[in-house]
């Protein structure tokens, strides 16, 4: 049988973090990568390439003219977007300046991905909504394949985060890049008690009015610790893995690796509720609060700190397992080519 040949892209960035949208490409070349029917390349700029499929991780980053290039030659696109649209006219009315406009390359790529691409594989049902409401794409091209929560605990060799950054107590675990407004942590910093466990933070740091604020706080409490971008991915699972709770503020969460990691290993989470998406994945498993309520925020974080013993119920996170999950793009990618 002839295989379908698939190339992942994505912006030209995307080697240099440790995102989420990367751990998404990563695990499904993985995970795909011997197997019978498809062929998985990494498109690289410097190799001619013929594909079926064009798999685009992303919804701008500059990548207009192969996707322009890879469609004129008979590829089927698929877009993973990663982005939460925003109804906003003044976007709508940037989309539609003419291609040749460059000074809007991420919003023309957008443009043409409305316009051209054959299927569009969003993460939730709400981010489906939000995609056919905002942006005016027809049902039929969105397909909604949630998540994995990654590799089984057994298939990881865990590293030692303890060990690493000299913990012996008890913590909390913060995750997310620093003085982004997206990844809303200052609330969280400003609510933290000094009887409450030591809270670390892992990510990179955006040095911007925001984040200075962050730092200020920061530095201003014992028990708070930033310790900055952590790469290897054995650690992170180990910070996971060992957490007392995992908190995740961020206005926008699809629903959040670091916090299903946190979860799926037995820690309490504190969750964003924006848009309904975490809901969707972590059901009544963890504390809600709406991100953009910092009493709230303060109150729910309290409440989650108090309660010794959290009921999770493991058996609802079955079919977000990376076999279940993979099979369904496995599914999609047949029957785009099916047309």
């Amino acid at each position: 049988m002839k295989k379908i040949k698939i190339d992942f892209l994505a912006q030209p960035t995307i080697g240099m973090n440790q995102s989420g949208m990367k751990s998404q490409l990563d695990n499904l070349y993985t995970h795909f990568e011997n197997d019978d029917l498809l062929h998985i390349h990494k498109y690289n700029i410097w190799e001619k390439s013929s594909p079926d499929i064009v798999h685009y991780f992303g919804m701008g980053e500059g990548m207009l003219q192969v996707l322009k290039k890879q469609k004129s030659n008979g590829a089927k696109i698929i877009c993973s977007p990663n982005h939460w649209p925003v109804d906003s006219k003044v976007e709508k009315l940037l989309m539609k300046i003419n291609y040749k406009n460059v000074i809007y390359t991420n919003r023309v790529t957008k443009k043409f991905l409305i316009d051209h691409a054959d299927s569009f594989i969003v993460n939730s049902e709400s981010e489906k909504k939000m995609f056919s409401d905002n942006l005016n794409i027809e049902g039929d091209r969105i397909k909604v394949i949630h998540n994995s929560y990654g590799l089984e605990k057994e298939e990881i060799a865990f590293g030692d985060f303890r060990k690493k950054y000299t913990i012996s107590k008890p913590y909390a675990l913060m995750v997310g890049q620093v003085g982004s407004e997206r990844k809303n942590q200052k609330p969280v910093l400003e609510c933290w008690q000094a009887d409450y466990d030591d809270l670390y933070i892992l990510g990179g740091f955006d040095n911007t009015s925001y984040g200075q604020k962050c730092k200020r706080i920061i530095d201003s409490k014992s028990n708070i610790h930033y310790l900055g971008f952590e790469s290897n991915v054995s650690i992170l699972e180990d910070a996971y893995r060992n957490c007392n709770l995992l908190i995740s503020p961020g206005l926008i969460e699809t629903p959040s690796l670091s916090a299903f990691r946190a979860l799926i290993n037995g820690a309490k989470v504190c969750s964003t509720d924006f848009g309904g998406a975490p809901r969707e994945y972590f059901g009544d498993n963890v504390f809600y609060f709406d991100p953009y309520n910092a009493k709230e925020i303060a109150r729910v974080i309290a409440e989650a700190i108090k309660i010794k013993d959290m009921k999770i119920k493991f058996g609802e996170f079955d079919r977000f397992s990376n076999t279940n999950i993979n099979k369904l793009y496995k599914e999609h990618y047949k029957e785009i080519l099916k047309g």
